[in-house]
């Protein structure tokens, strides 16, 4: 399991679900990449996930909304 996801569980063990969260990824990931990792982190109901993507690569956004 990757650091994201153990701490994003960790998080949300103890805060719940009523809290918005968001996670500032800054630009690090390939587009293919930013979509698995907005997959991954469906369970734990991010508010936002901020930068995931570098801004040349908007036209993926409606894959990773999807």
């Amino acid at each position: 399991m990757s650091s994201n996801l153990l701490l994003f569980e960790h998080v949300r063990c103890k805060l719940g679900f009523d809290n918005e969260l968001m996670h500032d990824v800054r630009e690090r990931l390939h587009p293919t990449d930013a979509v698995g990792f907005a997959k991954d982190m469906e369970e734990f109901k991010l508010f936002f996930p901020e930068d995931v993507i570098a801004p040349e690569d908007n036209d993926w956004f409606r894959n990773i909304r999807q």
